[in-house]
């Protein structure tokens, strides 16, 4: 999380360390969140390898498979729309959906998603981090959307389907976990 990390070009894209990283693996897994990770050993693309690799470890996506078709349909929303009016219209449609959703999940899933979720929106205000929103949404989209079970020949083009989705949660991270404006004036 410190902003001289978050900076580092290439950060969740470039490879860590192998040696580093089964280290620091092992020493999460024995000692848990009480483990010290010194910045002199550990470089910033050892611990975000290392934390991708526990990610896609999870026994389903982070937007939980009860939820993934409710996803599926609000990624399709506003996909016909041309006019810049429309287009915004549409995205504020996505953003009350998706917040809807975000209030749904399980809290250790809802407590993950929203701390990853802004810890790469975190990276995208990072100019020197070379690392889009669409960029890292297509890094995490497997981890996001991807059942754990796919099929590899499928993999690619779930990838690419889901990918602009969590780039546009990672856009709108500020305002994902709170509840839709409308509702709160509603009640």
């Amino acid at each position: 999380k410190m902003d001289k990390n978050l900076s580092k070009e290439g950060l969740f894209r470039k490879p860590g360390n192998k040696s580093r990283m089964t280290t620091l693996r092992e020493l999460l897994v024995t000692q848990g969140p009480s483990v010290n990770i010194d910045p002199h050993v550990y470089s910033p693309y050892d611990v975000a390898c290392v934390l991708k690799e526990f990610l896609r470890e999870l026994p389903e996506p982070l937007l939980t498979e009860r939820h993934l078709e409710a996803h599926r349909q609000i990624l399709a929303l506003g996909h016909h729309a041309s006019a810049p009016e429309e287009i915004a219209r549409y995205a504020c449609k996505k953003l009350s959906a998706l917040q809807l959703l975000m209030l749904l999940l399980p809290s250790p899933a809802q407590k993950l998603t929203m701390h990853l979720t802004k810890l790469l929106q975190r990276i995208t205000d990072c100019p020197d981090s070379k690392m889009t929103s669409a960029t890292l949404g297509t890094i995490f989209a497997p981890i996001y959307f991807i059942d754990r079970k796919v099929d590899p020949s499928e993999l690619c083009s779930q990838v690419a389907d889901t990918a602009p989705a969590v780039s546009f949660m990672i856009e709108k991270a500020h305002d994902l976990f709170h509840a839709p404006r409308e509702l709160v004036i509603d009640l």
